[in-house]
């Protein structure tokens, strides 16, 4: 009886062996079954967003309060590449600006030549921007300006520049004054050691004759410079480029006196 019962046991042994290497060899056949080693890595997603509503802008939400607050559009919490959250809002303001004013100059021909005078003072105007705001963990980003509205206008400003010409004789006035433009002249003197006496427009080189550039006064132009007296834009010069003027006079002391200096010219109608 002995005998049988230890053979009985022999063969469960048997059976249970067989049955584990059974078990075993259906495991290492199909994957994530069994052990760690055969599950795929799991990975964080990186850079998810998620929305939240916040209340509309208002016009008087403060731009350093803190979220959530009256001002913000919208939130959102993102996951940086630290695997830190971070607060990402944007906020709508409207803030009141400035709007500067422009001079304009009239000519006074009851002022006297070089005297000017304030006609009209001027005002500055408002505005309203609206200003949009990024913001990260409460740290300004960005700023745009996304909108506009004048919502009062300017008021220029006026300049009165004096234009009363003296009279030259027999009481006449040679024109009036349309413009100003401050120059640079020299003076110069026909030498008829070296010179033929002529200037580009054909007229003979004398007291009176100004040379310009023509791409700032055109030739033909009547002027007046103070100091100098009446004169036409009649003549051009090699070294006469931009606001600089070139004076005829009748003599080279003339000339010399005169020398070199800033002035402002007088820009006389046709008429």
């Amino acid at each position: 009886m002995q005998h049988l019962w230890k053979a009985g046991w022999r063969v469960l042994a048997g059976l249970s062996f067989a049955l584990l290497l059974l078990l075993a060899g259906f495991a290492a056949r199909t994957p994530g079954v069994g052990t760690v080693a055969a599950q795929a890595p799991q990975h964080r997603h990186q850079g998810a967003v998620h929305h939240k509503a916040l209340p509309l802008p208002t016009t008087d939400a403060v731009v350093d309060q803190p979220d959530p607050a009256p001002g913000y559009s919208t939130a959102l919490w993102s996951s940086g590449a630290d695997n830190q959250t971070v607060l990402a809002s944007v906020r709508v303001n409207t803030v009141a600006v400035p709007v500067a004013y422009h001079v304009q100059t009239v000519i006074d021909p009851t002022l006297a030549l070089g005297q000017n005078a304030v006609s009209r003072a001027g005002v500055p105007g408002q505005a309203i921007e609206t200003v949009r705001r990024v913001y990260e963990n409460n740290l300004l980003v960005a700023e745009d300006v996304v909108g506009e509205q004048v919502v009062k206008p300017a008021q220029d400003e006026i300049i009165a520049i004096g234009g009363k010409l003296p009279q030259v004789s027999r009481g006449q006035i040679l024109g009036r004054v349309v413009a100003t433009v401050n120059v640079v002249a020299t003076a110069y003197w026909a030498d008829p050691s070296w010179s033929n006496g002529r200037t580009a427009t054909g007229v003979p080189a004398r007291y009176g004759v100004v040379a310009v550039d023509p791409s700032v006064i055109p030739l033909g132009t009547r002027l007046y410079i103070p100091g100098y007296g009446y004169g036409v834009a009649a003549d051009t010069g090699g070294a006469i480029v931009g606001n600089r003027i070139d004076l005829c006079f009748d003599t080279g002391q003339q000339a010399i006196d005169y020398g070199r200096q800033p002035v402002t010219v007088y820009i006389l109608s046709s008429n």
